[in-house]
């Protein structure tokens, strides 16, 4: 096990495009970081980076006290857990397993030990004789993650190993491989453009937009306190609402277009144009139809456990997600009165998008 560190990282291709733009970031032994973002941020090419399987053309990463810049991917001790599982079909599970360790020399013994305590690990003792076209997805990717864990590396690398498989799997998955890198220990990354799937398994999430490394922390720090929009509409399901308005004279509000106004408690100047951003599940709806907040039900999605309500606040032009819990019935044109609360409120400048 090791720490991982990437100072003033960056990649450029030979076309000029510039994948990364000088990522820092330092990641503890036996923690588990997640690179989380939309297609095309950067966050594979950051990862393939790590393991050697792309050049650095700036900066340096660091495995341990080790500068790994030029060293070969097979002498960096990493393992990685790709998405297409990489499993070779005309060989058993267990010689998928042990494939990595035989290459490397070590005894018939010591594989078998390897590959037995791992198979035990990943509850596969009873899949090493069969091939992987005999098994589910799901124990496929048991079949790849034995593989890396046999290894015993100081890093482990996991691009997006979830994606191919159904919804309730990933979701099982998701706590396998979370149980699994507590239990080992072993420094870890990994890679996944869902936003559950980066919050749930993350000691620190890394949210990644346009190759920068738009922030680093907790995932409850960054949930609770995105330092941009960006940050702020990418990461909760469902995303934030943002409204555009102004910071009244008073200072203590915020005005929209239509004459609305909502409580704030941000020390912000009179006149500042500003997005006010506000979680679904931070609205109540006032029953007695006193509140600041006017909508129309525009569609109401129940998922038994939550009631999404998509309304349409007419004037100030933005339409705005409800969330709600328990089920609830509404009418299509239905006008609901909203209100808020003043620390619950996010406020963001206009123009650059920043945290107020």
């Amino acid at each position: 096990m090791a720490t991982l560190s990437l100072r003033q990282t960056e990649k450029t291709y030979e076309n000029g495009f510039k994948a990364l733009h000088g990522i820092n970031l330092e990641i503890a032994d036996g923690e588990l970081a997640v690179l989380v973002g939309p297609s095309g941020c950067g966050k594979s090419t950051l990862l393939r980076m790590i393991a050697g399987l792309e050049t650095i053309t700036g900066g340096e990463i660091m495995i341990g006290d080790t500068v790994v810049n030029k060293i070969a991917p097979a002498d960096r001790d990493i393992a990685m857990v790709f998405q297409n599982y990489a499993l070779y079909p005309h060989m058993t599970n267990y010689a998928n397993m042990a494939y990595g360790l035989k290459n490397r020399g070590y005894s018939k013994a010591e594989i078998d030990a390897r590959v037995r305590e791992a198979a035990a690990i990943l509850q596969l003792n009873d899949h090493l004789d069969r091939k992987p076209r005999q098994l589910s997805g799901g124990q496929r990717q048991r079949v790849a993650m034995g593989r890396a864990i046999v290894r015993e590396p100081k890093v482990f690398l996991f691009d997006e190993p979830l994606s191919n498989l159904d919804a309730k799997l990933r979701v099982d998955m998701r706590l396998e491989i979370k149980n699994l890198q507590q239990r080992l220990g072993t420094t870890s990354v990994y890679v996944t453009h869902d936003q559950v799937e980066a919050m749930t398994l993350a000691d620190r999430l890394i949210v990644m937009n346009g190759g920068v490394a738009e922030q680093v922390g907790s995932p409850i720090e960054i949930y609770e306190k995105p330092a941009t929009l960006f940050v702020a509409g990418f990461i909760g399901s469902p995303s934030m609402n943002f409204l555009p308005g102004r910071v009244a004279d008073d200072r203590s509000h915020a005005m929209f277009s239509d004459g609305t106004c909502l409580a704030l408690d941000h020390d912000v100047e009179a006149g500042r144009d500003v997005i006010v951003g506000i979680r679904p599940e931070h609205f109540t709806l006032q029953q007695d139809g006193n509140g600041p907040l006017k909508a129309k039900v525009r569609m109401v999605e129940s998922l038994g456990a939550e009631t999404l309500v998509y309304l349409d606040f007419g004037i100030i032009g933005e339409n705005v997600t409800l969330r709600l819990q328990g089920t609830h019935q509404f009418a299509r044109d239905q006008e609901l009165t909203l209100s808020t609360i003043a620390n619950q409120l996010h406020l963001f400048d206009r123009e650059t998008g920043k945290r107020i």
